[in-house]
């Protein structure tokens, strides 16, 4: 479940790194695909968010963040790349609770 998330997260990421190149992006709007948000957090490192069109959380970086803006920049063109070359890898039965002993009836 957890490669599934990635996976989905890496996809909606390609299609928002995608829109770093706009210059409506580069402006601050927004695309008809969705925005990306790099931004300074809290602890003073740099996060990036990927939301798609109706504004919804798609994904983004680690709430660690990076240590400058360029590197979660650099970060995304990474992430833009991944997508693009690597098909996702399903898995079946690595669920948490799928892996916990049953419990006996009784």
């Amino acid at each position: 479940m957890k490669k599934i998330l990635a996976c989905c997260c890496l996809l909606g990421g390609l299609a928002a790194a995608s829109l770093l190149e706009s210059p409506a992006t580069a402006q601050g709007k927004k695309s008809a695909a969705g925005s990306i948000i790099v931004r300074q957090n809290k602890a003073g490192k740099y996060i990036f968010q990927v939301k798609n069109s109706e504004d919804k959380y798609v994904c983004g970086s680690l709430p660690a963040g990076y240590a400058t803006e360029k590197e979660a920049l650099d970060a995304l063109d990474d992430l833009k790349k991944i997508v693009a070359e690597v098909k996702p890898t399903i898995e079946k039965g690595t669920s948490k609770d799928e892996n916990k002993p049953k419990k006996k009836a009784g």
